[in-house]
């Protein structure tokens, strides 16, 4: 059974003042160094699995994926702290008390065990479609990667692997695939044979049918770890890792009418991201948000920052977060409407998190002040260092956490010349 669900109050988000030109490196916290985030130590939580039929702690991971089943559903496959990687299916629900404030419960999904299940993964892709969950690829802890295609029906709590035709890509990891209408479209990733790809795949979800799709010869270098967003019948890749292991900042459109690509230059590319891999990325308020990511290969420090591109005036805009979410990479981050989204877990550069975060426009509507709300207690998992060849950095002793109690609206400490919602 789902635990009792935690009331969390809001954060505002302050838009910074004009961004100086960077000509370093940015510096950002290394390691995931603590702050002091009083909103992430709001409550305490625990969940109950029925799988295993007794209380656990939240589950702390990265490299899994997040999607939206309905208004008020978000299902999240695979991923796991260090070299533990998982194929539980989590249940995430959302709702909202009479007085408008957001709740949060999740459980582990009792899936029949009547049917094959797929492997234990991380870094695959997902999507969903008519009330199903998909997953493709990912990489095992053995390194061993997969080019499978699963379908989990939510309404009979059933897996099925598709016998897909065509074209099927080939065994990778860090690749991602994006839903438009009755078709989900893959693009890079890092192949069985250590190759980072530029390919373009299209599966139609009507037929089962894989098509290797001609693009044109100006395109992005192949890459892992980037992002692929869907807006206004194109698609935004950003970032990623080269076959160089190098961090990339680079954004392109691919028209899917056409399937050109095109390099998106903008004048005020000092206020877009900095190169990263395993950032977040979706459609908010019809612009392309992207949110944290990994900004330095060599010591895994990961980025807290939030930035806006606007697809029409072809310029980026930067979000400073007051008392926001913590610095993360290879989180899940998902859309749930066209003014919010949600996003689960991730990596520090330290340890694994569990945190669920909403981040949504403002009281007045506006891109002026933003809302960041914790739905779930953020009870940290310590691990051990990994012996992957991702590896982490060593493991530290848990920090002593205190228990803060929810305070009431009345008591919350907000700028005052702004109201709360």
């Amino acid at each position: 059974m789902p635990c009792e669900p935690v009331q969390i109050p809001s954060y505002v988000l302050q838009v910074p003042q004009s961004a100086r030109r960077r000509t370093t490196a940015p510096s950002y916290p290394m390691y995931g160094v603590r702050r002091s985030f009083p909103c992430e130590m709001v409550g305490n939580c625990s969940y109950t699995s029925e799988h295993e039929g007794r209380k656990n702690e939240p589950p702390a991971r990265s490299g899994h994926t997040l999607v939206m089943i309905d208004a008020e559903t978000l299902l999240m496959f695979g991923g796991g702290p260090d070299e533990h990687v998982s194929n539980n299916v989590y249940e995430l629900r959302l709702t909202k008390t009479a007085d408008g404030q957001k709740k949060a419960t999740c459980q582990h999904l009792l899936v029949s065990a009547l049917n094959r299940q797929p492997k234990e993964r991380d870094r695959h892709s997902s999507w969903a479609f008519n009330g199903s969950m998909y997953i493709f690829g990912g990489e095992d802890a053995c390194e061993r990667m997969y080019n499978d295609l699963w379908q989990l029906d939510y309404a009979a709590k059933r897996w099925k692997k598709i016998a897909c035709k065509g074209a099927v890509p080939s065994a990778r990891r860090g690749q991602t695939s994006t839903l438009v209408g009755a078709k989900a479209y893959f693009f890079g990733g890092l192949t069985h044979t250590r190759k980072a790809v530029s390919d373009v795949h299209s599966f139609d979800l009507l037929t089962n049918t894989f098509t290797l799709e001609t693009t044109s010869a100006n395109r992005p270098c192949g890459r892992r770890g980037h992002s692929a967003t869907h807006i206004d019948g194109s698609l935004y890749v950003y970032g990623g890792c080269d076959q160089g292991e190098d961090l990339l900042g680079d954004l392109w459109r691919l028209d899917l009418e056409t399937m050109q690509w095109e390099e998106m230059h903008s004048e005020n590319r000092d206020d877009g991201p900095p190169p990263s891999a395993g950032h977040g990325a979706a459609v908010f308020k019809g612009m392309l948000m992207t949110f944290g990511g990994n900004i330095c290969q060599h010591r895994r420090e990961a980025s807290s920052e939030l930035r806006l591109f606007d697809v029409k005036k072809r310029s980026w805009s930067q979000l400073a977060m007051k008392d926001g979410p913590r610095a993360r990479s290879y989180h899940a981050l998902v859309a749930t409407s066209d003014s919010e989204v949600i996003t689960f877990g991730g990596w520090s550069g330290h340890f694994s998190m569990n945190d669920v975060v909403s981040i949504s426009d403002g009281c007045d509507g506006s891109l002026k002040h933003l809302l960041a709300q914790y739905m779930l207690s953020n009870k940290v998992a310590y691990k051990s260092a990994s012996s992957r060849s991702r590896s982490r950095a060593p493991a530290t002793p848990p920090l002593q956490m205190p228990t803060i109690p929810t305070l009431p609206s009345s008591k919350l400490l907000l700028p005052p010349q702004l109201p709360m919602c």
